[in-house]
C-alpha cells in the first residue's frame, strides 16, 4: 500500500499552492518518486509546475519563462566558463541539432526545472565545489542534471564514470581488450592500469572487470555484465 500524504500548507511555502500532484517520477530515465505541485508564478501570475522540495527550498522561485527572462537580462555574464557550462548541459538535453543530443536528451536526460535560471545554477556551484579546473559530472549517469545527482570533478573521475565506450574499443565491453584469440581485462586507475588476467570469451573478462569494480568501491562504470 503506499503511503498516505500528509496535505500540504500553503503558510509553509513561499508560493501559491495551486494543486498538488503528488508523487512522481521527474523524467522517464527516474528511479525514485518526488513530490509535484502547481504553483502561481509570481511574477507573470500563471500556474507552473514543480518539486515541491524545490519550491520550499527557494531553488524554485518561478516558472520557466521567467526564469530564462530574468537570467538573460540581470546576471550579465554569458562570457564566463560557468554561464558556457549551463548553456552547454542545456543544449545537450534538449537541442536535437547538438552532436551528443542522443547521448543525453535523446536518451531522456533532463536538465531540472530550478536550473533553467542561470543564477540557481550558479548558487548552486559555487555552494558545492566548483573551480575552474573541475566539470559537472552526473553520480548516475542514467539520471539529469540536478542537485542531487551531480557534482564538479576532474577529468579522471569523468573518464572512469562515462558510460561511452572509446571507439578503438572494438569489444564493445569497458576494460576489454582482445590479445590474441583471447580477451584481457584491464582496470586504469591514475597513471597506472590494473591487468586482472586473459579470459576465453570478452563476457568474462568483463565479468571480471565489473567484479574488480564493485569488489573495490571504485566509481567506474560498470558493464552491467552476469555469468
Amino acid at each position: 500500500m503506499e503511503k498516505l500524504l500528509k496535505p500540504l500548507k500553503t503558510a509553509d511555502y513561499p508560493l501559491t499552492i495551486v494543486e498538488d500532484l503528488g508523487m512522481r517520477f521527474p523524467s522517464s530515465t527516474s528511479k525514485q518518486r518526488k513530490r509535484f505541485a502547481i504553483f502561481v508564478c509570481p511574477y507573470c501570475g500563471k500556474d507552473f509546475t514543480s518539486e515541491v522540495t524545490s519550491v520550499k527550498g527557494g531553488r524554485a522561485t518561478k516558472c520557466k519563462s521567467c526564469s530564462i527572462k530574468v537570467s538573460k537580462t540581470t546576471h550579465g555574464e554569458t562570457k564566463s566558463r560557468l554561464h558556457g557550462i549551463w548553456v552547454g548541459l542545456r543544449q545537450r538535453c534538449t537541442n536535437v541539432n547538438v552532436g551528443n543530443y542522443l547521448n543525453y536528451g535523446g536518451r531522456g536526460i533532463t536538465v531540472c526545472a530550478e536550473w533553467d535560471d542561470f543564477i540557481e545554477f550558479k548558487n548552486w556551484a559555487l555552494s558545492n565545489g566548483y573551480a575552474d579546473n573541475l566539470s559537472i559530472d552526473r553520480a548516475d549517469n542514467d539520471l539529469g542534471y540536478t542537485p542531487d545527482n551531480c557534482r564538479w570533478t576532474d577529468r579522471e573521475t569523468q573518464a572512469r564514470n562515462t558510460r561511452l565506450i572509446y571507439s578503438t574499443n572494438t569489444t564493445g565491453f569497458r576494460g576489454v581488450y582482445p590479445e590474441g584469440n583471447k580477451f584481457v581485462a584491464s582496470v586504469g586507475l591514475g597513471n597506472k592500469s590494473y591487468r586482472l588476467g586473459l579470459f576465453l570469451t570478452k563476457e568474462e573478462a568483463a565479468f571480471a572487470y565489473d567484479s574488480f569494480v564493485l569488489n573495490n568501491g571504485l566509481e567506474h562504470t560498470t558493464n552491467g555484465v552476469t555469468l
